[in-house]
């Protein structure tokens, strides 16, 4: 606010004189905001932590929050929230203002760093096996065998596939016989993965049967 101050003199015969000044008041200093400490180990975008909704929150979380003439808390709140778009990792940057009770305002920001380092699971691990061979290769009985590989992960749905293909067949047999060794791999959306191998095998156990002919 603003004062006048007046001051008189006086001298020994009764003269006086005055002068007056005008003293203001003002408070143009920003408050002191200092955001939580920066959130890391955060794997998964579900599991990033919310805004702080209240300067009680806030200060919880450690943040910090002083003034000269006083924090007006009502005027706490998020000022914005932005992502680099990236991914493994991503950072998400919050900033965070509040003003004082002369209309001040300060704001500080923390970054969350969200990044997936762990490889998915694999729920269905396929085994070893052999089968008595049809004579064709068995295509059935080995793509049931392939599909088999199932996975999980900690942040979404794995991406599952093996090396059977080209450079990796079925050995070539006699009779239609052989066999494979595979390799699956899990792989999530942050390149982290996992794998397994089996081994397929097509035998020939079965003894030719005749067919005699009949009598004549």
């Amino acid at each position: 606010g603003t004062t006048e101050v007046i001051y008189t003199a006086t001298d020994e015969c009764g003269n006086t004189h005055t002068c007056s000044f005008t003293v203001t008041i003002s408070d143009d200093q920003a408050p002191g905001l200092t955001c939580p400490p920066d959130i890391t180990g955060i794997e998964c975008k579900e599991d990033v932590p919310g805004i702080y909704a209240t300067l009680a929150e806030f200060l919880a979380a450690g943040g910090t929050a002083t003034d000269n003439q006083g924090i007006d808390p009502n005027s706490f709140g998020l000022l914005s929230e932005t992502s680099d778009k990236k991914t493994c990792p991503e950072t998400i940057t919050r900033v965070y203002t509040i003003s004082d009770n002369d209309g001040n305002t300060a704001t500080c920001s923390q970054t969350i760093t969200v990044h997936d380092v762990t490889p998915p699971v694999f729920t269905t691990v396929p085994v070893s096996k052999t089968v008595e061979c049809d004579g064709y290769g068995n295509p059935n009985d080995l793509g049931l065998w392939l599909a088999s590989a199932a996975a999980t992960d900690n942040c979404g749905t794995p991406v599952v596939t093996h090396n059977y293909g080209e450079g990796n067949m079925l050995s070539d047999g006699c009779g239609a016989t052989g066999e494979v060794t595979v390799t699956w791999t899990a792989t999530d959306a942050c390149g982290n993965e996992r794998t397994t191998s089996a081994t397929f095998t097509i035998v020939d156990t079965t003894a030719p049967n005749f067919v005699v002919p009949a009598d004549i």
